[in-house]
């Protein structure tokens, strides 16, 4: 099973944050574009996988700890 993202339209989720996804298995595949400084107010608590491929990206997590994640290259 393929799950071909690139033929999916690109949604806004939130402010600065786009994706394509689709769910398989009921598994939700995607791909997400955030916007320099974009941020999101709520709280998920669904586990993630993922990398990045341009940039980082900082989480905020609960107690007040921090997850800093590079590009793939760094």
């Amino acid at each position: 099973m393929v799950a071909a993202l690139g033929t999916v339209e690109w949604t806004q989720e939130a402010p600065g944050t786009h994706s394509r996804s689709t769910v398989m298995n009921g598994i939700r595949w995607a791909v997400v574009r955030h916007a320099p400084g974009a941020e999101r107010s709520e709280r998920c608590t669904d586990g993630h996988r993922g990398y990045v491929l341009h940039g980082h990206l900082s989480h905020e997590l609960d107690g007040g700890g921090r997850l800093d994640v590079p590009d793939a290259d760094s």
